[in-house]
């Protein structure tokens, strides 16, 4: 089972799907300690962020809403301050997610703004595709 396999690797990496489960099974604890296991072990700062984000998901659902914006906006400068425009993206929806929740809908829709504003960059600066491996791609499909 996986808490035996957990036992032999602690740093596998598998916390953040445990947090998930344990979270579905009606254990919010649990699934926050996993989550705060994820951050702990995290390889690099984008990936602490999204533990964050996972916490701030739970959190609001647990009724904890302000430390969840909290958490929500830790991730947007964490990941802001690393460049990362996917991450501050996420955020950005994160936070649309919250906003939205709380009844308050002019704030949700200015997060997906911004956040939709970001991904717009990203893909403009992604390179494009050739013509024919898009067509092979299709008839593949």
């Amino acid at each position: 089972n996986w808490k035996k396999a957990i036992a032999l690797k602690p740093d596998f990496g598998s916390d953040e799907s445990i947090a998930y489960l344990r979270a579905f099974q009606g254990d919010t604890a649990d699934a926050l300690a996993w989550l705060d296991q994820f951050i702990l072990m995290a390889p690099n700062s984008e990936s602490k962020a999204r533990g964050y984000w996972g916490k701030a998901i739970f959190d609001h659902l647990a009724g904890r809403r302000d430390l969840a914006e909290k958490e929500m906006d830790r991730v947007k400068t964490q990941t802001e301050s690393l460049g990362s425009q996917y991450g501050t993206a996420m955020a950005g929806y994160g936070r649309a997610y919250l906003s939205f929740d709380r009844g308050e809908y002019d704030a949700a829709l200015a997060d997906i703004a911004e956040a939709h504003k970001l991904a717009g960059e990203m893909v403009a600066k992604a390179p494009a595709l050739p013509t024919a491996l898009v067509y092979k791609v299709l008839i593949d499909f």
